[in-house]
């Protein structure tokens, strides 16, 4: 399994809207946390808010989205601002190979779920974590150094 390399300050980030369309006010909580807290660089297309009835924009949109964050020579991970439905319906036109050769991490849960499937399979780890727009919903000491070194002492 190839394991993309582990973010640092100043990294870049992309964010993507795979699937539903995301709380504008939750978003900027989200990105608040990659900036303020992790020292990240968070970096997103203006359209990303966009609407198409029940998905973050038309499936040619959220396609180009994807493809431009898996080609950004900068970005080190790409973290979905939410789940909710619509990433699936890109499987058939997304290639692994571009991220099996030049790694990033995924990060998001629910229906992001799909997107981990099809990495995995080709051989990418990837991070079944919290999507953007719940970073900042996260408590604050579950994000603190303190509480993450004691889930390292325990997970041994």
């Amino acid at each position: 399994m190839l394991r993309p390399p582990p973010l640092r300050p100043g990294d870049v980030v992309r964010v993507v809207a795979p699937g539903s369309p995301y709380d504008p006010e939750a978003l900027e909580a989200g990105l608040s946390v990659l900036r303020d807290r992790l020292g990240l660089v968070p970096r997103a297309r203006p359209d990303l808010g966009a609407r198409a009835g029940y998905l973050a924009g038309d499936d040619a949109r959220r396609l180009d989205e994807w493809r431009e964050a898996v080609a950004d020579r900068e970005a080190r991970a790409i973290f979905c601002a939410r789940g909710g439905y619509g990433a699936m319906r890109l499987l058939p036109a997304l290639d692994p190979a571009p991220l099996l050769a030049a790694p990033k991490l995924l990060v998001g849960f629910s229906d992001v779920t799909a997107l981990h499937a099809l990495l995995n399979r080709a051989g990418l780890a990837t991070v079944h974590g919290l999507v953007v727009t719940q970073l900042g919903r996260a408590p604050a000491d579950a994000r603190s150094e303190e509480h993450t070194s004691e889930l390292q002492s325990h997970s041994g």
